[in-house]
């Protein structure tokens, strides 16, 4: 049966377009419109008393909350994914109507909502009276839709001091180790880092991964089954290995060019960012990778992943052209990235012509453990730099339980490689200089995602090392990026250098 605040719920959380259409409406009607807009990660007495003073302003009050992946304010924020704050949101009597907002400040969704007041607390009060910021801008927007600014003065609270002080969104142990981090660098060397790494030109060849990610809710089989069902509410299109790895470096470093492998009837073209070079290497059909993750719609929780490698044969003369175009843009790139997901477009000669022609080579070794088994004896010898997630590490040599320290001393030995990153699911990441082991923990509440955050990871760590960053702060920017986009689902908003500034920045505070 339907409950009262089931209903509720359906018709008040909207998307951003209908609640514009259903605003339009209202205006037609002669009714008047407060708007909100924030984060509203931890609804607390403040929020409730402030939305409550807003409804009281107009004839209908509409709420926006921001996005997860526009929330900076520290590690593992927002501790709430957008659905659950705009459900909880609208599960308040004093609430119309919800949506969340694809944009980084009001402003925008100001002009497309034209609300008679925009309503904010009286802590932004001083704050509307300097010259920048984006409260100003706010202000601006809604005066030239015909609206006002006004401020609502009830009680006082800080989601992120309650946060902080009552419930630990940062865990001790990761106080503990920044403490220890901080007393031993500044801010300003770590960022100095990134600096170094921005005029960087790098090179990413290799597979790139087709994947669907479904948002699901789960369902009930029968009380004569045990298998887990799920209903598939949504589904988003992506790219991950190399076109994802190209996409976050494009962020950080001065140019990227991305020589990749895909099927002639999938478009990578609107997946990738306008500041990299994407030449696709045109493959038979069936010779592309394709993953699928199914994710709880409520809680972003991954329920179960599916994989299905490359089975198409591709061409001898498709390689070789590969490989001259390999060798070719190598010799004009201080980094080159080579992401091996086994998907076969990558020769023994593509790497032996790489060790001549190439600076600095870095590999990135992802995916599904039994599979890249396969793909190691092609790829993974006389690296400057591998980065892997622990699940390849230990389908290497087969060994699911053994300490990670021996099996990284056993690859840096086997490949000849001293300098190994490894991506632990859910905590951190581990750096390793040939002589030493850095481990940063995972600095956010959720954990650090799933497999395809090895991506990401790789597009942080090869830069860093191809530059001499210390090996103590290459993990630890690791764990800083992964906590910024921990939230996130899919590779559609790929890592910034002012985000990832943001993240390291908060870990000092």
């Amino acid at each position: 049966m339907t409950t009262g605040l089931e209903t509720k719920l359906s018709d008040a959380v909207l998307s951003i377009d209908e609640l514009a259409a259903t605003c339009a409406r209202l205006r037609r009607e002669g009714k008047s419109i407060a708007h909100c807009h924030g984060a509203f990660d931890l609804l607390h007495p403040g929020h409730i008393r402030h939305l409550q003073a807003a409804a009281r302003k107009a004839d209908v009050l509409v709420v926006t909350v921001t996005e997860d992946r526009y929330i900076k304010k520290g590690p593992g924020r927002p501790v709430y994914n957008e659905r659950v704050r705009a459900e909880s949101l609208a599960a308040l009597s004093a609430v119309d109507y919800v949506a969340t907002s694809p944009w980084p400040t009001g402003v925008e969704t100001i002009e497309l909502l034209t609300p008679d007041f925009y309503v904010k607390g009286q802590d932004y009060r001083d704050r509307a009276d300097d010259s920048t910021g984006p409260i100003v801008d706010e202000k601006r927007a809604v005066e030239r839709c015909g609206g006002r600014l006004v401020f609502t003065d009830e009680v006082q609270f800080s989601s992120t001091r309650l946060l902080d002080k009552h419930f630990a969104a940062v865990a001790p142990e990761r106080t503990e180790y920044l403490d220890a981090l901080w007393s031993r660098h500044t801010v300003a060397e770590v960022l100095h880092w990134l600096d170094v790494i921005s005029a960087t030109k790098a090179l990413v060849i290799g597979d790139t991964i087709v994947e669907a990610h479904h948002q699901c809710a789960p369902i009930s089989p029968g009380d004569e089954s045990s298998e887990l069902s799920v209903r598939i509410e949504s589904t988003r299109s992506s790219f991950g290995g190399a076109v994802a790895v190209a996409n976050h470096l494009a962020g950080l470093v001065g140019s990227v060019k991305l020589l990749s492998g895909v099927c002639h009837n999938v478009d990578i073209t609107p997946h990738v960012s306008r500041r990299v070079e994407a030449i696709p290497i045109v493959l038979p059909d069936g010779a592309d990778m394709r993953r699928e993750y199914y994710r709880d719609a409520s809680s972003g929780r991954l329920l179960f992943a599916a994989a299905a490698p490359g089975g198409g044969a591709i061409p001898a003369e498709t390689k070789e052209a590969f490989c001259e175009r390999c060798a070719s843009g190598a010799s004009t790139s201080d980094l080159t990235i080579v992401v091996n997901a086994a998907g076969g477009l990558i020769a023994a000669e593509t790497i032996a012509a790489l060790r001549e022609r190439a600076g600095f080579v870095a590999y990135g070794i992802g995916g599904s453990a039994a599979h890249n088994v396969a793909g190691w004896e092609k790829t993974g010898k006389g690296a400057d730099c591998i980065c892997l997630d622990e699940r390849t590490l230990r389908g290497r040599f087969r060994d699911p339980y053994g300490p990670l320290s021996d099996l990284i001393t056993r690859l840096c030995e086997r490949e000849r490689c001293d300098r190994v990153c490894v991506t632990p699911a859910g905590s951190g990441a581990i750096y390793y200089d040939g002589e030493s082991r850095h481990r940063a923990p995972s600095l956010s509440p959720h954990g650090d995602g799933p497999a395809e955050w090895h991506d990401l990871a790789v597009a942080i760590v090869a830069p860093l090392a191809c530059a001499g960053a210390p090996s103590e702060l290459i993990p630890f920017v690791v764990s800083c990026a992964r906590a910024a986009y921990s939230t996130a689902a899919c590779h559609d908003e790929p890592v910034s250098a002012d985000a990832l500034r943001d993240s390291i920045t908060s870990t000092a505070r």
